[in-house]
């Protein structure tokens, strides 16, 4: 097993030699295995596309209702749920896209290639409960999928197929610095650079960005722009490695210490009481 995957309905697991198994709950086609199957899978299943197809998947990205696939040459594939609605009227109505990337709002059985990224190879992918991201070879930042509480991190937009944000350019321009790794849960993202800072987006009402207390104790925050981690005075540490959960946020700063924020209980970076001089943390989540 490469990288084993939770998400809130199923789970999945990477095998080193790039096969994707499923388990869980299979409605809307979130597991890839095909019209026929609507139950619940019990037992990991290989889902048969990839192999059948001669496809190394690389890495995959759970939400409720939805998987995202990178396989190892770039390309991004996703299945399950494609729109908000699940009324055919109010489809009509309201063409309210979610996280598949795919022009129409049907929801997707079987893994389907996002065409608007076929022509960029990206290495890496995340996702949130409604939208997407990826980041490309030459660290273009795409997102798609409903844009509200500021997850796409420029504007609050809905978006069927991948967009680029202009925003990340700007800041990777303006401080010459790569992007290093993003991530996504729930309703709000992050994004570490190569220069250790964190900066994240999206809906921050538990202080889950450490961005301090703002207005998320009593009121609903949405953060429209990346907006970099603030520390309390004294503590400002440069960010080596960062994990996200639905109401917090941990990280690795470069000595080695653990921080976490979140559940309206941290609104800066708290550090973890452990002794560092006598342990190492090799590895972490939230």
């Amino acid at each position: 097993v490469q990288k084993i995957e939770v998400g809130p309905k199923h789970s999945a697991i990477v095998t080193d030699d790039g096969d994707l198994y499923v388990w869980g709950d299979a409605q809307y086609g979130k597991l890839g295995l095909g019209v026929g199957c609507s139950k619940t899978v019990e037992t990991p299943t290989k889902v048969p596309f990839f192999a059948k197809h001669g496809i190394k998947v690389k890495d995959v990205v759970l939400e409720a209702n939805h998987t995202i696939v990178l396989d190892t040459e770039g390309r991004v594939y996703t299945f399950g749920r494609g729109s908000y609605f699940s009324n055919f009227f109010l489809k009509l109505l309201f063409s309210k896209y979610v996280a598949l990337g795919h022009p129409d709002s049907q929801n997707v059985f079987a893994p389907k290639v996002v065409e608007a990224l076929r022509d960029k190879v990206v290495s890496q992918i995340a996702t949130g409960k409604q939208f997407a991201s990826a980041l490309d070879s030459n660290n273009e930042y795409y997102v798609w999928g409903r844009g509200e509480f500021g997850v796409f991190g420029f504007e609050n937009k809905e978006v069927a197929e991948p967009i680029t944000n202009p925003v990340m350019s700007e800041i990777c321009k303006e401080f010459r610095t790569p992007i290093k790794k993003i991530m996504s849960c729930n309703d709000f993202s992050s994004v570490l650079f190569e220069d250790g800072v964190l900066r994240s987006f999206g809906n921050n009402n538990q202080g889950n960005m450490a961005l301090g207390e703002l207005l998320g104790f009593d009121f609903y925050e949405a953060i429209n722009l990346p907006s970099p981690v603030v520390w309390n005075s004294g503590e400002e540490e440069l960010i080596e490695d960062f994990d996200l959960g639905e109401r917090t946020m941990v990280v690795r700063t470069k000595s080695g210490r653990l921080y976490v924020a979140g559940m309206k209980l941290y609104f800066n970076p708290t550090l973890v009481p452990i002794d560092y001089d006598k342990h190492r943390v090799r590895t972490f989540g939230a």
